[in-house]
């Protein structure tokens, strides 16, 4: 009998671009809009270190919780935009303006808030915006737009 398996699988190149590669096309808005997401989560960290006194226990956990949970998620959304996800570019687009609005409707939390964090949230934003601009922009807003064969 015969032990040889006469199916061989099709072999079909499936080559996903490393970040490297990817680095290289990058249009150089693009770049500057991925730094600058960076920098505005950096700002976005010192921000929640900056704790207004007078907060209970509780309160700090859920302030903690919720950091840490925006921070996956600006990780994640930063790497999807780094890659070239034109979805991301929109859903940046909504937690964005909900930023804007939440920074102008200046609500007091539990506690007060520092004239710092307001300088910090308030260059957050706008760096936010800035990228925003950045990606939704000619040359940006081709990366996002390049067919599924190159993505």
């Amino acid at each position: 009998m015969n032990n040889q398996n006469p199916y061989t699988p099709p072999q079909a190149p499936i080559e996903a671009p490393t970040f490297r590669e990817l680095f290289k096309q990058m249009p150089q808005q693009v770049k500057v809009a991925v730094g600058l997401q960076w920098l505005g989560l950096f700002l976005a960290v010192m921000a929640h270190l900056i704790i207004p006194t007078g907060v209970d226990e509780e309160t700090n956990s859920a302030a903690l919780m919720t950091m840490a949970l925006s921070l996956v998620v600006t990780i994640y959304l930063t790497v999807k935009l780094y890659e070239g996800r034109n979805s991301v570019r929109y859903l940046m687009a909504g937690l964005t303006i909900l930023s804007v609005l939440l920074l102008l409707a200046g609500g007091e939390g539990p506690g007060k808030t520092t004239v710092l964090q307001h300088i910090v949230n308030f260059l957050g934003v706008v760096f936010d915006c800035a990228a925003l601009y950045l990606i939704f922009s000619q040359p940006g807003a081709a990366w996002f737009q390049r067919d599924a064969t190159s993505a």
